[in-house]
């Protein structure tokens, strides 16, 4: 009876192993993470182990490696890129392209080469708005292929304080376009196709004389 007991004993312990690692080997899937070449490296983290920087994976190149299902943070790194977490969920087999914005260093000397491009299609365009006014606190956003910032009239004063005007460009085909009239505010409605984070970031500048 005791050995037919154990005999039992071992075999469910052998059946639970078994599931076990059948459920690991199921729940495996095969990630192909895909860099852009401004990107050098990444760090994946386990989501639970992200605060503490527990348990990393680096991949220094474009490959495909194996994720249980779950959700990860993942770490992009390069000379050029942010390096804000990106987070993704593993549920099933798939491709993942590692392609960050540019980082906010970055975007600013884009920033500060195209403003007199920028400035020179608004002049073209709204000559007789342009002619007071001059472009302060220009950025640029994502990879540099959108810019906005704020038209404040060359007369305005503390005591006289003229209208302050936003604006959004796009560079398309290497040819900066400015996307509708300058505004007081910068609406959805009229900027349909421009990421409202970008909307949002040019309505919260504040310029104080």
């Amino acid at each position: 009876m005791k050995k037919k007991i154990i005999i039992i004993s071992i075999v469910s312990i052998i059946l639970i192993a078994s599931l076990a690692i059948l459920g690991y080997l199921l729940s495996l899937k095969n990630i192909n993470f895909i860099f852009s070449s401004n990107v050098s490296e990444i760090t994946i983290y386990k989501k639970q182990d992200y605060d503490k920087k527990n348990n990393p994976i680096k991949i220094t190149e474009s490959q495909k490696i194996k994720l249980q299902t779950g959700d990860y943070v993942i770490i992009p790194t390069g000379k050029i890129i942010t390096n804000n977490p990106i987070n993704i969920i593993v549920s099933k087999d798939e491709q993942i392209s590692i392609d960050p914005d540019y980082s906010l260093t970055y975007l600013s000397s884009i920033a500060i080469k195209s403003k007199n491009d920028i400035f020179k299609v608004l002049s073209d365009k709204y000559s007789d708005l342009i002619k007071n006014y001059d472009i302060k606190f220009e950025n640029a956003y994502q990879k540099g292929e959108w810019f906005g910032g704020l038209l404040v009239n060359k007369n305005s004063t503390p005591d006289s304080k003229k209208d302050i005007y936003r604006f959004v460009a796009y560079k398309k085909d290497k040819t900066w376009e400015i996307i509708n009239y300058p505004e007081l505010i910068l609406s959805k409605s009229k900027y349909t196709n421009t990421p409202i984070e970008i909307l949002n970031s040019i309505n919260n500048i504040r310029y104080y004389l």
